[in-house]
């Protein structure tokens, strides 16, 4: 967990008075009106911070330059939307999958709402086909609940 003064201490003036301000005995919420009242260089930071706690860090640098070009050429919308976040809630994982694969027009409008499982089921169903090998470029891995229902989703962009 970080405190208010770690981040107060990574921040620029602007940011410090806003977290000031929401602060109540050295807590604060995240709400809405906090984040939007932040620099966006801060919400990266945050935002990488809170994605990267106590997990492994992003491998993407060590895709190789002929690598990406073929990510590119196949997934014309992944640049786009490699290592970013949704400015506001609204987009998900969901979402962001069915954007990636969607080639030629850049990023959709798709990555910027909220996709619920069963339009995504409907969309993956039509379009892909069952597969055991989950580390190959573009294979879309779907994480289930013990019920079987949807809850994460991600495109596979490493090959191998």
């Amino acid at each position: 967990m970080v405190s208010l003064n770690d981040w107060l201490a990574e921040a620029e003036s602007a940011d410090k008075v806003v977290l000031e301000a929401a602060a109540n005995d050295g807590l604060f919420v995240w709400w809405t009106s906090l984040w939007r009242g932040l620099t966006p260089t801060f919400r990266r930071r945050v935002l990488a911070s809170f994605v990267e706690a106590e997990r492994l860090p992003c491998e993407r640098e060590q895709l190789s330059e002929e690598h990406r070009r073929e990510v590119d050429a196949r997934f014309p919308a992944v640049r786009s939307l490699v290592g970013t976040f949704a400015p506001e809630s609204g987009a998900n994982c969901l979402s962001t999958v069915v954007a990636s694969l969607t080639s030629g027009r850049g990023v959709p409008a798709v990555a910027e709402v909220w996709l619920h499982p069963a339009p995504f089921l409907r969309w993956l169903e039509a379009r892909a086909t069952e597969t055991d090998d989950f580390d190959a470029l573009g294979t879309v891995l779907v994480w289930r609940n013990s019920e079987g229902g949807v809850q994460h989703a991600a495109l596979c962009l490493s090959d191998g």
